[in-house]
């Protein structure tokens, strides 16, 4: 009995080492892919109706028959064609991922954005259905959005000022892109066809 109670002390010091080095290693700095997912309170963009658009207009992301993802300095926004209306954003000023070294690619689906902060090892990852944002170590999409195609691609270069550099074909022929008649944010629209979506009225 009197060699167990010694052992005992032993036993629980390796238990406390084990267990401070795994907490070590989940919050490192510097983790490895597939170690760690760090939830993140989303943070919705800000934006007045008046504001400067900066010195590019925002980049068009994604396109369907339902919903428009786009992104600027602003922040992430999705836009609702059905329901005619902004259903969410995020502000990318708050994880580092606001300039133009950010890489933003969407799922075919459109349900979900990874951004990824220039040269970093981690990225961020929003799930739009559950306004979910993680912070994860990066890894290229699977199976990302491939239907953007150059605006000129669509249009003559005479005509491409005031519309977004990226555009998306559909299979009835339309294409949808982004345009701003001025260099506010109340100006900007999404354009397929003949209807105008008016993305922040």
């Amino acid at each position: 009995m009197l060699k167990d109670k010694k052992i005992m002390p032993g036993v629980i010091a390796v238990v406390i080492l084990i267990v401070i080095a795994a907490i070590s290693t989940s919050f490192r700095s510097d983790p490895k892919e597939g170690e760690y997912k760090m939830p993140i309170e989303p943070t919705v963009a800000e934006w007045s109706s008046d504001q400067n658009m900066g010195a590019h207009l925002p980049i068009l992301d994604y396109a369907s028959d339902n919903i428009v993802i786009f992104h600027s300095y602003l922040g992430l926004f999705v836009y609702n064609l059905d329901s005619q209306k902004l259903i969410c954003s995020l502000n990318l000023q708050s994880i580092g991922c606001a300039d133009d070294s950010c890489v933003v690619s969407v799922s075919k689906d459109g349900n979900t954005v990874q951004l990824h902060p220039g040269a970093s090892e981690s990225m961020y990852v929003y799930t739009i259905s559950k306004n979910n944002l993680v912070k994860t170590a990066y890894k290229p999409m699977e199976e990302p959005f491939d239907g953007l195609v150059s605006i000129l691609d669509v249009m003559d270069f005479d005509k491409i000022g005031n519309y977004s550099h990226n555009a998306v074909i559909f299979n009835n022929g339309e294409f949808g892109c982004l345009r701003a008649s001025e260099w506010t944010v109340s100006s900007l629209t999404y354009v397929r066809g003949d209807r105008v979506h008016e993305l922040f009225k």
